[in-house]
């Protein structure tokens, strides 16, 4: 998908899913490191977690152009590095209750010798 394409939001919420990577791209003198340890730090979980894009901008204190500058830059990057391998395989099922008094609950597995595919048991 085309960065121009996405939302600001939708971009954040891309790079918050791809979280677990970011570390990777931290100590390479790139302009979005404040970023990604801003990102890392906040640990956001799911869609329901992830503020606003002025909350996020009043609380790391940039203005939306920078913002969306860092945002586009990381992405870009995130998304078209060669040299990045995932070496360990894992899926995250997450089950909610709709009910107010169950919260959810994370099962995530990993180390799997196989990637499922649909269907298979």
């Amino acid at each position: 998908m085309e960065t121009n394409s996405l939302s600001p939001k939708g971009i954040f919420r891309d790079i918050v899913s791809m979280a677990w990577t970011l570390p990777y791209y931290l100590g390479k003198g790139k302009e979005y490191e404040n970023l990604i340890k801003f990102i890392c730090e906040k640990n956001y979980d799911d869609d329901n977690d992830i503020p606003q894009i002025k909350d996020l901008l009043k609380e790391m204190g940039l203005s939306y152009a920078r913002f969306t500058r860092l945002l586009k830059s990381l992405y870009a990057d995130l998304r078209e590095d060669d040299d990045f391998v995932m070496d360990v395989i894992g899926i995250k099922y997450r089950i909610r209750a709709k009910s107010p008094y169950y919260g959810s609950v994370i099962f995530d597995m990993k180390n799997l010798p196989v990637v499922p595919r649909v269907g298979e048991k």
